[in-house]
């Protein structure tokens, strides 16, 4: 994909090689990764049950976690970029750091809550 930008009279051309841009991480659950690995999803299931059943700890919620915790960093270095991106008042910042810091809370709480 190219884009071209107008600075200083001078058009400049960039390229984007990579199509996907980088968002909010994926929720990872036994459905995604039976689409991602092409296993049924009732084998997915059945592993993870025996898992648990063997040491106590199940693998898709110590996924679902890990992926909380990526989503978490992910609203934070957001919420950073917002606020630096924004002009000189502050309303842009509080909304930002507001609201994308509460949803990284969220997602920490419920991925140690879900860890114990």
């Amino acid at each position: 994909m190219n884009a071209y930008f107008e600075l200083g009279g001078h058009v400049i051309e960039t390229m984007v090689t990579n199509e996907s841009t980088p968002g909010r991480p994926p929720m990872v659950t036994a459905r995604s990764l039976s689409k991602q690995h092409h296993v049924p999803q009732s084998v997915i299931r059945a592993v993870d049950r025996q898992a648990k059943a063997d040491t106590g700890i199940s693998p898709l919620t110590v996924l679902d976690s890990y992926g909380r915790a990526k989503r978490a960093r992910w609203a934070l270095t957001t919420a950073a970029a917002l606020a630096a991106a924004d002009g000189p008042l502050p309303f842009g910042d509080a909304i930002a750091i507001g609201v994308l810091g509460v949803y990284a809370g969220y997602e920490l709480k419920t991925a140690f809550t879900q860890l114990n």
